[in-house]
């Protein structure tokens, strides 16, 4: 899925453009580049990044943002991502489990649709598969700002760290998920 093809975003069932697609992007890539520069500092941004700076990653475009981000995750490893969103993981575990105690049962769900001309959904569902099974977690840590890891686990689940619901107009915390792969 390298290559340039037209996806058309829908949220809620309202058309989301390309560049809202980018600029949300862009707010979010700022955010952790800040998060990172503010819990790792100048030292171990430096040993993350030895040829580059936060400075200039905040004044670089987006497509430099998300590569310094995806070095630096990779390079923290799991250990250190999990060392690095400890405290928001937890109070995201917490909220979850009061969300779910809430809710009783009922569900609701958010949807986004994806309309890709010459893409059908199960063309999308193998690739999303076959990342995880191959763990090419690389791919998918780069695909948004918000991902932090998502690798495959020997049990068929999914483990990620990301920011959920982390699209254009919604908020969200930090989360760890387990989910079974299909």
């Amino acid at each position: 899925m390298d290559d340039p093809i037209e996806i058309r975003a829908f949220l809620a069932e309202q058309s989301v453009t390309r560049q809202q697609v980018r600029a949300w992007e862009a707010r979010r890539a700022e955010a952790v580049l800040k998060k990172f520069a503010r819990r790792l500092g100048h030292r171990g941004t430096a040993e993350l990044l030895p040829d580059f700076t936060i400075g200039r990653a905040f004044d670089a475009p987006l497509d430099v943002q998300r590569a310094a981000l995806t070095a630096m995750k990779t390079e923290l490893g799991h250990a250190g991502i999990y060392a690095l969103l400890k405290r928001e993981l937890a109070i995201s575990e917490r909220m979850a489990r009061v969300g779910i105690a809430a809710s009783r049962g009922r569900v609701k769900y958010s949807v986004t649709r994806l309309h890709v001309p010459h893409y059908s959904a199960q063309r999308f569902a193998d690739w999303f598969n076959n990342l995880t099974i191959s763990n090419i977690e690389v791919d998918m840590v780069d695909a948004t700002p918000d991902h932090y890891l998502l690798r495959g686990l020997p049990n068929g689940f999914r483990k990620s760290s990301k920011r959920p619901a982390a699209h254009p107009r919604r908020r969200g915390s930090s989360s760890t998920t387990a989910e079974p792969k299909h």
